[in-house]
Order: structure tokens, then sequence, then C-alpha cells
């Protein structure tokens, strides 16, 4: 008996993508677990899974990489702590959150640090944390985290709400750990395991691990689980075009999401902490900071909405130049200072700025994949054809590219390609695990 009906009985009693169960790897995790638990053969393993829960959810484990550090994706926290300051002028007095998966507890600690250094109290901030592996959760309730999960430096903002642990971590503050509560269960199974809505909702990486309709149920359950005025966190390998759906984007560079109008679910006296307009205090009792303003983002910014995005006004067919010269007559062009100018025109956020900065550094460097990404991002609202031209472009010079993987694939979502946009996902979602996989061997030596 080979793996084969092991991987069938998994796509029939799990939610896991079909990518994740094919090839060496599959092979390999189910032989190490047949032979940590002494099965002589898949067969035996097979009669296990199916008397074993538990066995199951630890194989489903298996295959997901819990892969998670102190305020991954800096820029999702800095966006949501401007956003929180902006609730606490609004006069926002408490504040729900659901991080699912937490997987080891590193992004809830980072939640929890977020609401708190936007001036909740630590008794106004409410954590729900779920994951599938108890396992995780034993070691997410100690509230520590190992070296390992501060791959990023830590904001100056949240550094108060951690002390230094002796086991060679840092722990989150007792007073904020408290109010976190760990649940396990299992997101999308039959019967939904949350009840309420909350405020800021955490879904990172997740969907991307799961088939077609186990990605969609869960990403109905996420609408209702995020109030009307709350907000949805994804990662960047997220499917953007099962998340249309239900959400609209407030910020690409943060993966923030709301509920689109029509899918929204309002906040009811019964899911915690009364009505929304019973939660808010008059705007004069907010904290001084917020109530001095959080900083807009521009108008004209790269990830601002898309109404407010200028027309990308000139084509790019090709990196070749199309006449002129970079720098005075004569010169040589200079491509560092090229690079400079593109790295701070993304900085600004300014759509003209990069627009003209990049075709600067493709006219110098044909092959600058990261141009030819800004491009497609600005030119997306208005000339979807050209932003298809340069995504698949940065693919060619890049084949493994995640960012043009998946932005081509929302892309394609919202013209109706789904079966094309869906295995660019697939790639995307091979190229995610093998760098996972390299990052935990390098961990390990």
């Amino acid at each position: 008996m080979s793996a084969a009906a092991i991987r069938a009985w998994l796509l029939r009693h799990t939610p896991l993508a079909e990518d994740l169960l094919a090839g060496r790897a599959f092979e390999e995790t189910i032989r190490a677990r047949r032979i940590a638990l002494g099965d002589g053969d898949e067969r035996a393993y097979l009669r296990r899974l199916e008397a074993d829960a538990d066995e199951s959810i630890r194989l489903q484990v298996a295959f997901a990489v819990p892969e998670t550090w102190l305020f991954r994706y800096r820029a999702s926290f800095d966006w949501l702590r401007g956003h929180l300051l902006g609730l606490r002028a609004a006069g926002l007095t408490s504040l729900r959150v659901l991080c699912a998966p937490c997987a080891r507890g590193a992004e809830a600690y980072s939640m929890a640090a977020t609401a708190a250094a936007a001036e909740f109290t630590f008794a106004a901030i409410e954590v729900t944390a779920i994951d599938l592996a108890e396992s995780h959760l034993e070691v997410a309730r100690r509230g520590v985290a190992p070296l390992s999960a501060l791959r990023e430096s830590m904001p100056e903002w949240a550094s108060s709400f951690f002390v230094a642990d002796p086991r060679n971590g840092v722990a989150l503050r007792p007073e904020l750990l408290a109010r976190i509560r760990f649940v396990q269960a299992d997101l999308v199974a039959a019967a939904d395991p949350i009840a309420g809505t909350f405020d800021v909702v955490a879904c990172r990486n997740l969907l991307i691990y799961l088939g077609r309709g186990a990605r969609e149920r869960l990403v109905e359950r996420l609408r209702r689980w995020t109030s009307s005025e709350g907000v949805l966190l994804v990662g960047h390998a997220d499917a953007a075009g099962v998340l249309s759906a239900r959400f609209e984007t407030v910020d690409h560079r943060a993966f923030a999401w709301r509920p689109r109008a029509s899918a929204a679910v309002p906040r009811r006296a019964a899911e915690g902490g009364g009505t929304t307009s019973q939660r808010y205090l008059p705007r004069s009792e907010a904290p001084a900071e917020a109530r001095a303003g959080v900083p807009a983002r521009p108008r004209d910014a790269v990830t601002a909405p898309e109404s407010s995005r200028p027309a990308a006004t000139t084509k790019i067919a090709s990196g070749e130049p199309r006449g002129g010269r970079s720098g005075a007559a004569g010169a040589p062009p200079d491509r560092d200072g090229a690079e400079r100018t593109f790295r701070a025109a993304l900085a600004s956020g300014r759509p003209a700025e990069v627009v003209a900065a990049a075709e600067a550094l493709l006219r110098i460097k044909p092959d600058a994949v990261d141009a030819l990404l800004a491009l497609a991002r600005v030119r997306l609202p208005d000339d979807r054809s050209g932003a298809e031209s340069l995504y698949r472009r940065a693919l060619y010079l890049e084949p493994g590219c995640e960012p043009a993987l998946l932005g081509l694939a929302t892309l394609l979502d919202h013209d109706g390609r789904h079966a094309e946009a869906e295995r660019l996902r697939r790639r995307a979602l091979r190229t995610h695990l093998a760098s996972a996989e390299r990052a935990a061997d390098a961990e390990t030596r």
C-alpha cells in the first residue's frame, strides 16, 4: 500500500489543499509519523488516522508550516497601531481581537502589545487566540517568545510591553498575557467555533493551506467575525480573489481589509461589551496622542483606495530605453543613484514619483524586478493589461517571485480567469513552503 491511500483519506477528511499532499515532502512526512508511532506500514498508519482524531490534527499541523514571529509584517502592526489610535480618538473604550490561528503565540502577543501601545488599558483589551494544535497552545500560554521569534527589530513603541526572559527570549508582561484567551478549535470545522464579532481579526497565511471549499467557508466566517467597523489582517500569500467577495482593501502594504458594506456584520450587545455606540466615550475623553490626530496617509499614496490613485500615463512594453540619456550627455548611467532614487520614491508612496523612478531604473537595469512590481501596482486600477504584462515580465525574470505570482493571480481573479489564478497561487504556495523549509533548516544549523 502506498501513501496514495493516505492522501485520498486526507483529501476527504481534512481541509488541506491538494498541493500539500503530494511529492517527496508529503511521503517523507508520512514516513516520519509512521516510524515515530511504530506503525509497520502505510496501512497500519491509515487505520490509526481513521481511529485517532488527535493524530489527524498532528498530521495536518505537520503539513502546514506554523511559522510566526513577533511583529511579522511590521508594516501591518505600524498601520494597526495608527488605526487603533484613531478608534481611541473616536471614543472606543474596549477592544476585541481575534488571532486565528495563533500558532505558538508570537502573533497574539504582538496584537496585545499593539493594542496597549494604542493606549487601550490592559483591562479594556480582549484577545482570543485560536489554534488547531493543543501542543502549540501549550507553548503559547507561557507568554515567552524565543530568540527565533525576533526576526525583525521590535517596534520601539512595543518594547515596554516585553521583558527579558531567562530562557534567552522575551516574555510578554504577565498582566497583558492575562488578557489573551487561548482556545483549541478547528476554524473550518462543520460547526462554527466562535461566537460574536471582533474589532480586529488576524488570519495570516492560513488560506494558502486550504482547498477551495474550505477556503471559501473560512472567508465567510471571517466576514461574520469581523464587525462592521472592524478590520481583517491577512498574510502576503493569502488569496485576494476569494477575499474580495466579502472584503475590500484598506491598505495594501499592511494587508488590511474591511467588510464590504453589503457584507458587514454590526456588533450586537449580546456579543460582548455592549453595542458600538455604548462602547464609545465623548471625544474629549480620548487619549491626548489620539486627539492630536493620527497622520493620514497621503491621498495619492500607492496604497490609497483605487479612486484616489492617478492614472499612470507612460506605458512600458520592455525595459529598453525609449530615447534620451540618464544624467549628463555622454555620462554612464548612474545605476546606484537610480536605485536609491527608486527606494526613496517607494518610501514616499507618491505614484508619480514611483513611476518616474521605476522607469528610470529600468532604463539602466531592465531586469529590476522590484521596479516592475511597483509599476504594476500603480498601473493596476487603470491599465489592467499593462499591469498584467509587467507581472508576467517579472515572472519571466524571476519565476518564483511570490509578489508577482500573487499580484497576477489577484488580477486574473478579478477578470474571472479563476483557473489560471488558482495555478499561480499554487506556484506561490510551493515557493512559500520551500522558503519556510530553508529558513527552518538554517535555524537548526
